[in-house]
């Protein structure tokens, strides 16, 4: 069970919080979101939620590996003498 659900913007009014009436169309009228009440946001689905989570798991070992101190200095000397 997940304490805190975090919010991710709504998909139904693309975050604007308000949709346009779909039982007369003609009348031009905005109505509040369904999905999130008029705010624009909601709350996570459980599977929107792993997928975040499966994400953010992943993402940490894409890219490359972190720097230490004494290669970044390297790295930084070299290219002031590629400037000269």
């Amino acid at each position: 069970m997940i304490d805190d659900i975090p919010e991710i913007e709504c998909d139904a009014c693309e975050g604007e919080g308000r949709t346009w009436n779909n039982a007369d169309p003609t009348s031009g009228q905005c109505v509040d979101c369904e999905e999130c009440h008029g705010t624009g946001w909601r709350p996570m689905t459980a599977d929107e939620y792993n997928n975040a989570c499966e994400d953010a798991y992943t993402a940490q070992f894409e890219g490359e590996p972190p720097l230490s101190a004494q290669e970044r200095h390297e790295i930084a000397w070299r290219q002031k003498q590629e400037l000269r």
